[in-house]
């Protein structure tokens, strides 16, 4: 499970990492009047789990902010994801996680009694 987790993790950071940056390239052929990344790739990558990097990356920048589909979207998009990250960890917590009882060699079982620690 741990890995699971950890691979889950490692993606997210990625992910958003690269959607900050392709928010900050677009931004920046923007002032230099060179060719632009197509909206829908800026939120085809927001969409994949990159929504808080491009979110990030709109706020600090002033990118994409009178964009209705970025302006709203990314937010929408953000908490989409929360709620399944929060549906996850409560299915997660009512697993059952109890180990089974183990029992001791100073255990002794006769008759169904189970005599003290001695």
């Amino acid at each position: 499970m741990e890995t699971i987790l950890l691979v889950v993790g490692a993606y997210f950071l990625l992910i958003n990492i690269a959607a900050f940056a392709a928010f900050a390239v677009d931004k920046r052929n923007a002032i230099n009047s060179r060719r632009r990344i197509p909206n829908a790739v800026l939120l085809v990558i927001s969409a994949a789990g990159g929504a808080v990097g491009g979110y990030i990356a709109m706020r600090t920048l002033r990118h994409k902010t009178r964009h209705p589909e970025f302006a709203y979207g990314l937010p929408i998009i953000i908490v989409v994801y929360l709620a399944i990250l929060l549906l996850g960890l409560l299915l997660i917590g009512l697993q059952d996680t109890t180990e089974p009882e183990i029992t001791t060699n100073s255990e002794v079982f006769a008759n169904n009694i189970v005599l003290p620690h001695l």
